[in-house]
């Protein structure tokens, strides 16, 4: 289920990244962004539609309990939402859809704070690269 934005861009949503097809593409020709704890894989492509569809994910080895993984994603959520406002709009500017999943390389310690300055990190970066192109 999508999730909506809060703000002047409420009406830009935000898409569950789902489909092997999708996923296996990404992973081939996705381009890679590490923030330390954070790493993100993202494809920016032009589609007629706009679309952003992202995906999170932590790693069984670190969390071994899925209520631990379930946190750190919920985790990744919220800090993507709270960032992505303005980046949103620049790439629904330039009319290209975005495809890309958040992967939590951390701790067992988790800090909101800190997931927080890593995906910023993340996100600044990803604005950069859009602007560019």
């Amino acid at each position: 289920m999508p999730w909506p934005m809060n703000g002047p861009d409420s009406h830009i949503t935000i898409d569950k990244l789902k489909g092997k097809e999708d996923i296996d593409l990404l992973f081939k020709q996705g381009v890679k962004i590490n923030s330390g704890l954070v790493m993100f894989r993202h494809l920016i492509f032009e589609q007629p539609k706009f679309a952003i569809k992202v995906g999170f994910s932590a790693p069984k080895k670190i969390f071994p309990k899925a209520v631990d993984r379930n946190k750190v994603k919920r985790l990744l959520r919220e800090a993507f939402h709270i960032a992505n406002q303005s980046f949103a709009t620049e790439l629904q500017k330039k009319g290209k859809s975005l495809n890309g999943i958040f992967m939590y390389h951390g701790t067992l310690d988790v800090d909101f704070r800190l997931i927080c300055t890593h995906v910023n990190n993340v996100v600044a970066q990803l604005l950069e690269s859009v602007e560019a192109s």
